[in-house]
């Protein structure tokens, strides 16, 4: 039997119709893993992102959009399947995934699992569809496979190479069997409509009123992150309080209203979908005095006056202009650069902005937050008021009757701060955007609440498994170790962003009153700058010890369960993978989602912080930034790693 007959008559070849279903199948494993394409393997680390970009991507494939897959590729990218034929370049791949998506029309794709190794990326899927196509023999199938692949300095795939069972594959495609059932409901849809909402009206409200930034702007970069944003700038189904200052999503076309209200120093809080304007007077909200200092009058660090004088003699000015260029000038739109700050030896030695955005302009951190919450939990561990390798202390939920021997008081804060806590994950394969922190995030669930109720699963310290629930933990044993409201409230601001001048950092909570100090930081790029200082400093500040060497240690030693990924994460911080020997090893980073990044090298007594905007593929890479930049900075030998 050949294609002609039995799949795809359109495709009249000599191939047996084994050879060509596999072939074809290839091609659904293939594209799969261009879900995990959206970053380049040396940002592997970032399971976050990846993860959110392979959900992106298995909707794309659902939509049965060859042209749209192949762009995933390098030009010269190449698959196989088990011993199947190899497959190179786009326009093969666009023809053979045409043909198989013209041979099962209601083709599903889903994202299991993604895994990695020293060699390569596990792409897990779970593929169902029925084969109703010209010539199909009408049977459903419902297969799980993983792909194998490699991917180019652009973070395309160049080899992919598929593993599944051919023979379940034939079987259940040829035998003349009751049609399988299909497990292709998303039963969180509605959560993903109303945490959709959420997230626009969250970005809207700090674009807007955090930010200073025009509704335009808004829309054509914030809103860039959203795949199908409520309206345009011209008007939709949202609402824009200037009075109170407050933005609502939805309605009749889009899903349930979401609001999100601006409070003085805490930014936008978002709101349960049961609440509105009359509501916002009960929202938490920071009133406390800054320093009785002007920075606009005192030098930098401390300030923000930056005396222009010439480089040190150590700094390649064209290098550094090169670093510049590389940062700003990319070849993905997808990539948009903000800002760049470069302190080498505690001097402002480059510092740029791109257009409509300035030293003032605050932008979300996402991730880099989770370094700043460190930072305060360990001055807390300093201080004794914490114990790094003591449980947490908290109470579960649920809260049930019982002996008080709950497995989860095995967890201590090393593990949270190491992303091992062993419990159940919700933020990541492919729930990010329905169930976990985004319904503390986006649609006014406690974060408390929703951090404490997940179940151990695995040994605490065995698994590293990225979960924003497992900083909000940390942060949560923070406030029980500060004791009152009030104290808790203003910690963040006394013991670090005052002392240090971060003044137009704020810090936003839920509506409970609970930082979300797992990505929900409004900043500025010399904020970020000041903050990374002070780690390049040691942890010193104006001859003030804040943190102390020990735990400055600790967040730049990987934790134990990242042996067999690489050692490229400590304690909230990220570290330079093994496999990387362009950068200095001692660097270390923060890391936010859309390119937010301070990357400390104490090899080069240097700072880089890079803002970003980006959305899509994203794939900016910040070890990439940190080898451009240091071509720049000469340094002893000796001094290097």
């Amino acid at each position: 039997m050949n294609i002609h007959d039995s799949v795809n008559p359109i495709y009249a070849r000599k191939w047996s119709f084994e050879k060509h279903t596999t072939r074809l199948l290839a091609t659904t494993i293939v594209c799969l893993a261009l879900l995990s394409a959206c970053q380049s393997k040396k940002e592997q680390d970032d399971l976050p992102e990846l993860t959110e970009f392979a959900t992106r991507y298995a909707a794309a494939w659902s939509s049965q959009d060859p042209v749209a897959l192949t762009s995933f590729y390098a030009k010269n990218g190449s698959f196989r399947i088990n011993d199947g034929e190899l497959s190179v370049g786009r326009d093969a791949i666009a023809e053979t995934a045409g043909s198989f998506m013209t041979a099962f029309p209601d083709m599903v794709v889903r994202l299991v699992e993604l895994r990695q190794t020293d060699d390569y990326v596990e792409f897990h899927w779970h593929w169902t569809g029925t084969n109703t196509g010209p010539g199909g023999t009408g049977n459903a199938v419902d297969l799980r496979g993983y792909e194998q692949w490699t991917l180019d300095e652009d973070g395309l795939i160049l080899k992919s190479r598929g593993n599944m069972d051919d023979a379940e594959y034939q079987r259940q495609l040829n035998a003349d069997l009751p049609k399988t059932q299909i497990d292709d409901f998303d039963y969180f849809s509605a959560n993903r409509t109303l945490i959709r909402n959420g997230v626009q009206a969250i970005l809207m409200c700090n674009g807007l009123f955090t930010s200073g930034r025009t509704l335009e702007q808004v829309f054509e970069q914030e809103l860039a992150y959203l795949p199908n944003p409520v309206g345009t700038a011209d008007g939709g189904e949202y609402l824009i309080n200037p009075e109170p200052k407050s933005v609502s999503i939805g309605g009749t076309e889009s899903g349930p209203v979401i609001t999100a209200a601006y409070r003085e120093g805490i930014g936008c809080v978002v709101m349960a979908p049961n609440q509105g304007v009359d509501d916002i007077d009960s929202l938490p909200i920071l009133k406390l005095p800054y320093p009785d200092s002007n920075p606009s009058s005192m030098p930098w660090p401390v300030g923000d006056v930056v005396e222009q004088e010439s480089l040190p003699d150590n700094v390649d000015l064209a290098a550094l202009s090169a670093a510049s260029g590389w940062a700003f000038d990319r070849e993905s739109p997808e990539q948009v650069t903000l800002s760049l700050i470069v302190v080498h030896k505690g001097d402002i030695i480059h510092e740029r902005y791109a257009d409509g955005v300035d030293m003032m302009t605050r932008t979300r951190t996402w991730s880099t937050a989770k370094s700043i919450a460190t930072t305060l939990i360990g001055m807390l561990v300093d201080d004794g008021r914490l114990e790094l390798d003591a449980p947490l202390g908290i109470e579960w939920l649920p809260d049930v009757e019982g002996p008080d021997d709950d497995p989860r008081d095995a967890i201590t804060l090393r593990h949270v701060l190491n992303m091992s806590s062993g419990l159940y994950p919700v933020d990541s394969f492919g729930m990010e955007y329905a169930t976990g922190s985004g319904l503390a995030y986006w649609a006014g669930a406690s974060s408390v609440d929703g951090a404490r109720r997940r179940a151990l699963i695995r040994k605490p310290g065995t698994f590293w498994d990225y979960e924003n629930y497992d900083t909000l933990l940390a942060v949560y044993a923070m406030k029980l170790a500060l004791g009152d409201r009030i104290t808790y409230a203003t910690f963040p601001r006394k013991a670090l962003l005052d002392r240090i001048g971060m003044r137009n950092t704020l810090i936003s909570t839920d509506r409970f009153g609970d930082f979300i100090f797992s990505s929900q930081v409004y900043t500025t790029a010399r904020d970020l700058a000041r903050f990374g200082l002070l780690y390049l400093q040691n942890g010193v500040w104006e001859g003030e010890r804040l943190i102390s060497e020990d735990w400055i240690d600790f967040v730049r030693t990987p934790a134990p369960s990242t042996a067999h990924r690489g050692n490229m994460y400590g304690g909230q911080f990220w570290l330079v993978p093994d496999e990387r020997d362009d950068v200095p090893k001692s660097a270390y980073s923060t890391a936010g989602n859309r390119g937010q990044y301070v990357v400390i090298v104490p090899t080069h007594d240097t700072v880089i912080v890079r803002r970003g905007l980006d959305y899509g593929r994203q794939g900016f890479n910040r070890w990439d930034l940190t080898r451009e930049v240091l071509k720049a900075i000469e340094v002893d030998s000796q001094n290097g790693d």
